[in-house]
């Protein structure tokens, strides 16, 4: 009974995540009308319907197996906790529980997410065809999204304009949903030979997500490209092999520049947003420059590895956290120093954000108002609904633009607390793993987890949480505490 729920089991979550990875990104009601709301409905009702189903087998099973790590049940049950008190205390239960409409990231959002994580730390068998399944989609959406940036929309899809892109909306939220696919397949590639077809397939995904990440318009892209090939670079220091895998990942990096580069010399004019930064950089041939420099080090490396020469991984690691840390310092003055009006008035709302936050009750500084109740409480109180009202043109804002702040006000500090110990746990699980690890599908599998979770929270610095990005990145946390916890068994 046992083995034959399991494999039940196993097949369900795959086909949890093949419809959650396709139906989820085209799913539309009117067109780009009210699309959050409507794909925020529909996961709820998927993932509810799923949970209940893998719930149930899993007690068929042996309900004892969910947590076999006492360390990590105890950070995933801190995390349930703190966000059950945030409920009881909210500001306004309904919207706390259900969400807010138009974005579903309430209580019943979160708690189906990390259940999901818990459920997908048992691990999931993913072969080649379940892949291809789960990714023709996102594929497509990549395809959609270039076309619609220079102007070309293949079918009809009501109140079209050039703010939206695929079948995601919005430009924050598609960079969201490439913050996580994108660099999911760059993990794939990482581990493939290069040019066999497996590998030449994976390149091409690799290829056409990075094209459709430069055109698309928000600079946030640039983040998710540091944090990729940055957590990629660090832990590839590790071995030499692994740095020689990370130096072609980034000739793919510039032969991706340079077709963009191509792409927007041909058809530049029907171009329909404005240029960001990337192509800015994109256009400067920085792509054959990336191109050289990677073909120079890995001949470099493959000689040094010829003529016995030691590898210091280590010392290059001590060096890129302190120019990581010297970046991330640098950036903090820039925005401290900046008029407040970059990035569509960021630092305004920033500071605004801050504000709310210095106004709150002791116990709301703990707990937060509630669960996508920034809306509600910043609303409800007339010095708040000025400012942002006079700031935003009578636009309405839902958060404060950055997923760290507005996880601070709308669960507090032991929500960002709690929140934060199980992200760096799971990555710091990750690295270890690919240090420890003589498997090289053990060291691919914790690679392919680290560069989404590392590419969404850099993204989501500037960014929010939605429905098309953050219950994928619950899922790779699941899977990474498993890759984690089978290379501690060994």
């Amino acid at each position: 009974m046992k083995n034959k729920s399991a494999k039940i089991t196993e097949i369900v979550k795959i086909i949890y995540l093949i419809i959650i990875c396709s139906v989820l990104p085209l799913y539309m009601k009117q067109g780009y009308y009210m699309l959050g709301e409507v794909k925020g409905v529909l996961y709820l009702g998927v993932s509810a319907f799923f949970f209940a189903l893998l719930f149930i087998l899993k007690i068929l099973e042996e309900p004892k197996k969910l947590f076999c790590d006492p360390q990590k049940a105890m950070i995933i049950g801190a995390f349930v906790f703190s966000n059950a008190i945030t409920l009881f205390f909210s500001c306004d239960k309904r919207t706390a529980f259900l969400g807010q409409e138009g974005w579903r990231c309430g209580f019943l959002s979160v708690f189906l997410m990390i259940s999901f994580c818990v459920l997908f730390m048992q691990g999931v068998k993913l072969n080649a065809l379940v892949l291809s399944l789960i990714l023709i989609i996102p594929f497509s959406t990549f395809v959609l999204g270039i076309l619609n940036r220079f102007g070309i929309y293949p079918f009809y899809v009501y109140g079209a304009n050039p703010s939206f892109l695929g079948t995601l909306g919005n430009i924050n939220w598609y960079v969201g949903f490439l913050g996580i696919f994108v660099p999911f397949g760059i993990g794939l590639s990482y581990g493939k030979k290069f040019f066999s077809l497996k590998g030449s397939l994976t390149n091409l995904y690799v290829v056409t997500g990075l094209m459709a990440l430069f055109l698309q318009g928000s600079d946030s892209a640039a983040l998710v490209v540091i944090g990729t090939y940055g957590i990629m670079l660090y832990m590839s220091f590790g071995k030499r092999k692994s740095f020689q895998r990370f130096v072609a990942q980034a000739a793919l990096l510039g032969f991706s520049m340079e077709l963009t580069k191509i792409l927007m010399e041909l058809f530049g004019r029907s171009y329909n947003y404005e240029e960001g930064i990337i192509l800015m950089v994109c256009d400067m041939h920085i792509g054959l420059i990336v191109m050289a420099a990677a073909f120079f080090v890995y001949r470099v490396s493959r000689l040094f590895e010829e003529i016995n020469v030691s590898f210091i991984g280590k010392f290059y690691r001590r060096a890129l956290v302190v120019l990581g840390i010297a970046a991330a310092v640098s950036s903090i003055i820039m925005v401290i120093m900046a008029d407040g009006y970059f990035g569509n008035g960021r630092g305004i709302i920033w500071q605004i954000s801050v504000d709310i936050f210095k106004g709150l009750s002791s116990w709301q500084k703990l707990f937060g108002v509630g669960q996508d109740c920034f809306y509600v409480y910043a609303y409800n109180h007339s010095v708040w609904a000025e400012s942002l009202l006079n700031v935003l043109n009578g636009n309405r804002l839902t958060n404060a633009h950055c997923e760290l702040l507005t996880i601070l006000i709308e669960r507090g500090m032991i929500g960002i607390l709690t929140y934060g110990v199980l992200i760096i746990s799971v990555i710091h699980g990750l690295i270890k793993t690919f240090d420890s690890s003589d498997s090289s599908k053990k060291e691919h599998a914790a690679m392919i987890c680290a560069l989404p979770i590392t590419s969404y929270l850099f993204n989501c610095s500037v960014s929010f949480s939605t429905v098309t990005s953050t219950p994928y990145l619950f899922i790779l946390l699941g899977i990474a505490l498993f890759v984690s916890r089978a290379q501690e068994r060994e």
